[in-house]
């Protein structure tokens, strides 16, 4: 079953809940903290009859906020569990790595590349080359200290994730989305070993986990 699958991907820092009822079907996801479950924010999945599709929503203090629907229950709980994995889950940045990219000179970006590549994986990013699925680092027009940071969709959609960023902070956004990107990808081919979520739905969820 589904749910369980969630369960068991998602691990032993979250908590699902099944809610089934006659007039509607929901999933919530929420963070553990020891043995306590936060409730102030979490993630639901719920199935809307009237329009026969699955609404993911983020709720926030009583405040509801839609993420987007899906078709099938397989695409929602996919969605479901990635977006909690970036809404509720911990951070994956090496603080030690940031470090040292907050150091690294404005002009230096082959030491840029060579730094992430090494901690993330060249397969994630482009410096000054765009790419599609990977973020992108380019220098704004006429500004030699000023980037631009963003992610190219394989349509060649640009979705900007940091404008007129002044270097080194803009290489420590390059860094963080990578790392993003690269944490999805892991979670992503780890759900695909039991679902098989269209290039639609998983470029959806892809750009819900960047926070776009």
């Amino acid at each position: 079953m589904l749910i369980n699958l969630l369960k068991r991907n998602l691990g032993s820092d979250f908590y699902v809940h099944e809610d089934i009822e006659e007039e509607q079907y929901k999933i919530r996801v929420y963070r553990k903290t020891k043995n306590d479950i936060s409730q102030d924010v979490y993630v639901e999945l719920q199935y809307n009859e009237e329009q026969s599709n699955y609404q993911l929503l983020l709720m926030e203090r009583d405040k509801e906020f839609s993420r987007g629907s899906f078709m099938t229950k397989s695409d929602g709980v996919f969605a479901l569990a990635l977006y909690a994995e970036a809404i509720l889950g911990s951070e994956k940045y090496d603080l030690q790595t940031q470090r040292q990219i907050l150091k690294i000179d404005p002009q230096d970006t082959s030491l840029l590349s060579n730094l992430i590549s090494s901690k993330v994986g060249s397969q994630y990013f482009s410096i000054f080359q765009n790419k599609r699925k990977v973020i992108n680092l380019a220098r704004v027009t006429g500004e030699n200290d000023l980037y631009n940071i963003f992610y190219l969709t394989p349509n060649l959609e640009k979705v900007n994730l940091v404008s007129n960023r002044e270097a080194p902070s803009a290489f420590l956004v390059l860094y963080n989305f990578s790392e993003d990107l690269k944490n999805f990808t892991e979670l992503c081919n780890k759900w695909k070993v039991d679902v098989q979520p269209d290039m639609n739905t998983e470029e959806r969820v892809r750009r819900l986990f960047l926070g776009k």
